[in-house]
C-alpha cells in the first residue's frame, strides 16, 4: 500500500537503528503519510469498495453500531481529500460509539471474557501439563467437530468409532468441511492435506493409551458414557486428563466410574465445535486443581473462551438457553410459525434464531434423553411436543437436512416448511391452544 517506509528482516531494532542512520546521512526529507496522495488516490470514488465493505460488515457483524462507522472514517480519508477534514469525521464516529448503548455492553464482554480465566481457588501458578495430542470418542457432528478444533491448532488427533463404517463416514465429513474451506478460498489445499494427516481413526481403544487426553462426545446418555468411561480409563495412560463433551450430565458419575476421579472434567464444546468459541469446563467434586488448570490452558490453545462451572444440571450455558427455548416453544404453539419467532430474534441482532439453534445442535437429543429417561408422551413437556413429533418423522435438524427447516444438499441455510406450520398448528389444537 504504500504506508510502510522500509520492510526488513531480522532484529528489528538494529534495522530501524540502521535506516534511520541511512536517512541522516542521505539528508532525506521526512516522510509524511497524511501527505501521500498515491495511498488512496485509486479507492477515490470507488463506491463498489465501501458497499462492499458494509455488506461484509453487515454479513458478519449484524446490527453492530461501530463497523458502520469505521467504514465512514476509511471513506471520509479516502475520497476527502484533507487529512484533517478526515480527523474530524473520525472524531464525530467515536463520539458516536461512545454514546452508543453497545459501546457499554461490549466493555462489559471484554472484560467479563477475561475475567472468566481467574478461578480463586486455583492459583496462578498450579501446576499443567501440555496436551500435545489428543483421543475424541466418537466422530459424528460433536466429536467430528472437537477433532477439527485440534487439528486446527496443529495437535494430533485419534478418532474412534465403534465400526469403520462410522469412522469413514465421520472422518470423510471432516474432509468435506475443510473442502468446503478451500472452495470458499479460506485455506489452500495444502493445508487442508497437513490438517488430515494429523488425525487418524481407530475402532480399538487401545490404540489411544498414549495420548495426553480422551474426550468422550457420544450421546447423551448417562448409563453408555459411564461404560465409556471405564474404558478409557482401562488404557489411558498416568496423568492422562478424562474428559467428557456432555451438555448437562453428572460429571460425578463418569469420574465414580473410573480409578482415578481427580484426572475427570467436562470439556462442553458448543455446536459446531470447530466454530463456536465458548468451551464449558466442568469440575467435578474430585478434580484436581491440575487438570482444571490444564483444562483451562487447553482453552486457551484451542482458542476458546474457557468458563469454568460447577457440576450442576445444564452448567451455564444450557440452564441459561433453557427459559430461552421454553418461551420460543410457547410463543409457537399461541400463534406463531417458528419461522416468524426466529426472524424477531435475527433482527434483534442474535446471530441465529431458536429454532435454527436447536436445528443446528439437534432436535434428536432431547428427544432421545426423554425415550431413554422413560417419560410418557403425556409427560412431554407442551413446549417439546413440536420437536419430538419432527423426530418422530426422522426430522433431526442439519443432521438428517430436515428439523424446523429443510437444508438443500450441501447447504446450511435452512428453508421454510409449510408441513411444519401445519404439524405447530395440530399441535395448538390437540393441546386446546387457541392461536392468536
Amino acid at each position: 500500500m504504500g504506508i510502510a517506509d522500509h520492510l526488513a528482516e531480522g532484529d528489528i531494532v538494529e534495522a530501524g537503528l540502521a535506516f534511520a542512520a541511512d536517512i541522516i546521512a542521505k539528508g532525506s526529507p521526512i516522510r509524511r503519510i497524511r501527505d501521500e496522495e498515491e495511498i488512496v488516490r485509486q479507492a477515490r470514488d470507488n463506491a463498489e469498495i465501501f458497499d462492499s465493505a458494509r455488506k461484509n460488515a453487515a454479513r458478519k457483524m449484524r446490527k453492530r453500531f461501530a463497523p458502520e462507522m469505521i467504514v465512514q472514517c476509511v471513506e471520509a480519508a479516502v475520497n476527502l481529500g484533507d487529512f484533517d477534514a478526515g480527523i474530524a469525521v473520525e472524531q464525530e464516529c467515536f463520539a458516536k460509539c461512545l454514546n452508543h448503548p453497545q459501546r457499554e455492553s461490549l466493555i462489559h464482554m471484554f472484560f467479563a471474557e477475561r475475567e472468566v480465566a481467574k478461578i480463586p481457588d486455583v492459583p496462578k501458578d498450579t501446576a499443567t501439563q501440555d496436551i500435545t495430542s489428543a483421543a475424541v470418542i466418537g466422530c459424528g457432528t460433536m466429536g467430528g467437530g472437537i477433532a477439527m478444533s485440534f487439528l486446527n491448532v496443529g495437535i494430533p488427533v485419534i478418532s474412534v468409532e465403534m465400526n469403520q463404517e462410522a469412522l469413514d463416514r465421520g472422518l470423510g465429513v471432516i474432509k468435506k468441511n475443510y473442502d468446503i474451506q478451500v472452495q470458499r478460498g479460506r485455506m489452500s489445499a495444502e493445508e487442508v492435506d497437513k490438517r488430515m494427516s494429523l488425525i487418524r481413526g481407530t475402532t480399538d481403544y487401545a490404540d489411544i493409551s498414549d495420548v495426553d487426553v480422551i474426550i468422550e462426545a457420544i450421546y447423551e446418555n448417562i448409563d453408555v458414557k459411564v461404560e465409556t468411561f471405564k474404558k478409557m480409563d482401562a488404557v489411558a495412560k498416568p496423568g492422562a486428563v478424562l474428559a467428557s463433551n456432555t451438555s448437562g450430565l453428572d460429571i460425578d458419575k463418569m469420574a465414580a466410574a473410573t480409578s482415578r476421579p481427580e484426572a475427570v472434567i467436562g470439556l462442553h464444546f458448543f455446536s459446531p465445535a470447530n466454530v463456536m468459541k465458548l468451551l464449558e469446563i466442568v469440575r467435578g467434586e474430585n478434580t484436581s486443581k491440575e487438570v482444571i488448570a490444564t483444562s483451562m490452558k487447553l482453552g486457551r490453545t484451542l482458542n476458546k473462551v474457557a468458563v469454568l462451572s460447577g457440576n450442576a444440571p445444564g452448567f451455564i450455558g444450557n440452564r441459561m438457553l433453557a427459559g430461552y427455548t421454553r418461551q420460543a416453544g410457547e410463543i409457537i404453539l399461541q400463534g406463531a410459525t417458528p419461522y416468524q419467532v426466529d426472524n424477531a430474534i435475527l433482527g434483534f441482532g442474535m446471530p441465529m434464531g431458536p429454532f435454527q439453534m436447536n436445528d443446528l445442535v439437534g432436535l434428536d437429543l432431547g428427544w432421545r434423553a426423554r425415550k431413554l429417561g422413560g417419560m410418557k408422551p403425556e409427560d412431554v413437556p407442551i413446549t417439546a411436543r413440536v420437536a419430538d413429533k419432527l423426530c418422530e418423522m426422522d426430522r433431526y435438524g442439519q443432521k438428517t437436512s430436515r428439523g424446523y427447516y429443510i437444508y438443500p444438499e450441501g447447504s446450511r441455510a435452512g428453508q421454510a416448511d409449510p408441513e411444519v406450520v401445519q404439524i405447530v398448528e395440530e399441535t395448538s389444537a390437540e393441546l386446546g391452544i387457541e392461536r392468536r
